[in-house]
């Protein structure tokens, strides 16, 4: 089934639990003041939306009879978020994302600006850019559950990251490609079952003053360290394969424990490095 929303001067929009998709077109500048779905919460989740303009569908969203706001626990069971569901929901404060999410469509919770905190513990999830697309960024902690085996590339995007830590016996093993690009935080401690690291997975963490990489990390990507301004010590363990320019533009650089491959690589230079051990 099929509901297409234009300009109208509905104040409330009831949906029965068996729409499958909502389509809003990209000229539409209206939101509905409240709408009411009769269905689940996982329902919704599976709903196919099109939305060109990165537009919120309401502003104000009930499913099954309650305002979505504050908390957002998503079901266990629920395998699948579709693209832009929760798409401007501002009252939502919080997120859960259970074990059983393998798929989160791109902006499915783009400009909820009110999240400050996110617990996130899918095993196997493909997320690219799940916060993506919204115009007003998210300011939030993240946890990472001990559930979590890899977290894919560009998962955090669009979130500056206040905070993140892996719960304890966390299974993760691999954090892709720009999870935490631009983070705010100061302090980062990884699992200890890590073993790879992705192309500027912590660049521009311009408050990140110490790193330890876990001696299981086989792999860095490039640049994954890239203009982390204010990092003053680094280890990394010698059986890591690292990409190139790991630790340019760290100018606060003191202390520096790496593999002596890194040197033949320029992975650093021009930096105040006063201690390099390798």
């Amino acid at each position: 089934k099929i509901s297409r929303f234009d300009q109208s001067s509905f104040a409330i929009v009831r949906l029965c639990a068996q729409i499958t998709k909502i389509i809003y077109p990209s000229y539409n500048q209206w939101l509905i003041p409240e709408l009411y779905f009769e269905g689940t919460l996982a329902d919704w989740a599976s709903i196919q939306f099109e939305n060109d303009d990165n537009m919120p569908i309401a502003e104000k969203l009930y499913i099954d009879g309650k305002l979505v706001q504050g908390d957002l626990i998503i079901p266990d069971g629920v395998s699948s978020i579709s693209e832009k569901a929760f798409f401007g929901m501002t009252e939502i404060t919080s997120l859960t994302i259970p074990q059983s999410v393998k798929s989160i469509g791109y902006g499915a919770f783009g400009g909820c600006s009110g999240i400050q905190n996110i617990y996130f513990n899918a095993e196997n999830c493909a997320a690219e850019y799940c916060f993506g697309g919204g115009s007003v960024g998210i300011y939030g902690q993240v946890v990472i559950g001990s559930r979590v085996k890899s977290l894919c590339d560009n998962l955090f995007m669009g979130i500056t990251v206040t905070s993140v830590s892996f719960e304890q016996g966390s299974v993760c093993e691999s954090i892709g490609a720009y999870n935490f690009y631009g983070a705010v935080f100061e302090t980062l401690s990884l699992p200890e079952n890590l073993n790879e690291i992705g192309a500027y997975a912590f660049s521009d963490c311009m408050n990140l003053t110490d790193i330890v990489v876990p001696e299981g990390v086989t792999m860095i990507g490039e640049r994954a360290f890239f203009s982390c301004g204010s990092l003053r010590s680094v280890y990394i363990p010698a059986t890591a394969q690292v990409g190139t320019d790991i630790l340019y533009a760290c100018y606060s650089l003191q202390t520096v424990q790496i593999p002596a491959d890194v040197l033949e690589q320029n992975s650093f230079y021009d930096e105040g490095v006063t201690e390099l051990r390798i």
